[in-house]
């Protein structure tokens, strides 16, 4: 838990700067609320809480067996090398493109990632969630995916109407607003856009890459104990 922590600080502060790419897709009114090195403690601390909510969320969703079973019994899929480079070089162009292009390709920010690192770790030997759809196991990549919707919907709801005063002074540096080019429309709990919950999905894939790819990186065991297959580290 102490590893996730760590990343999960590493990993937001990483979203944080690739969000300056695309005008800031969201962003906190109440950064005044602390100095500078205060808002650096502060949100340092609270980053923390991103990895370990989401998975917390995933091991909840795997004792569940209506979940658990649900999607590990589905169609195979096999991808050949050539799809994975096509994969690779299309988040590769993407991502580039993010910052040329940052209304028209502001969704880029939760989407580029999956397939730029995850094919190179398939290309590469390496473990990723889309390792057990090559036998017919969607579970870990759908329920990742539906973890963090999950967590995202209380994300949201313990945000809404957070941005409460005291003697004409905010109180709550962590409260963010969105500023989605498009989609700023019909919102749930005030701040989010309701198409905007569909990031979510793709945003819980992006968090176990960036995980599996710190654990690579640094050579640490990347299993939290989701499957027997996420302990691997080479082809399943």
């Amino acid at each position: 838990m102490q590893l996730l922590a760590v990343v999960s600080c590493f990993s937001w502060f990483a979203f944080e700067y690739l969000n300056f790419f695309v005008m800031e897709n969201w962003y906190y009114p109440n950064g005044h609320v602390f100095s500078n090195f205060g808002n650096i403690f502060w949100f340092s601390l609270s980053y923390t809480t991103v990895l370990p909510a989401i998975v917390e969320w995933y091991l909840l969703l795997q004792t569940i067996p209506f979940f658990k079973n649900r999607y590990s019994s589905g169609p195979k899929l096999q991808v050949s090398n050539k799809v994975l480079i096509g994969f690779y070089v299309l988040g590769l162009v993407l991502a580039f493109a993010m910052g040329y292009y940052p209304f028209l390709l502001f969704w880029v920010l939760w989407v580029a990632l999956v397939p730029l690192i995850s094919a190179a770790m398939g290309l590469t030997g390496f473990w990723t969630p889309f390792t057990p759809l090559k036998k017919g196991n969607w579970s870990p990549l759908l329920l990742i995916a539906i973890a963090t919707l999950f967590n995202g919907f209380f994300w949201e709801m313990w945000n809404f109407g957070s941005e409460w005063f005291h003697d004409d002074l905010p109180t709550n540096p962590n409260y963010w607003k969105y500023s989605v080019p498009y989609l700023d429309k019909f919102h749930i709990f005030s701040e989010m856009p309701i198409l905007g919950y569909f990031g979510y999905l793709f945003f819980g894939v992006n968090c176990w890459i960036m995980w599996l790819t710190a654990a690579y990186v640094f050579k640490f065991n990347p299993s939290f104990e989701l499957t027997e297959e996420a302990a691997a580290k080479g082809n399943s």
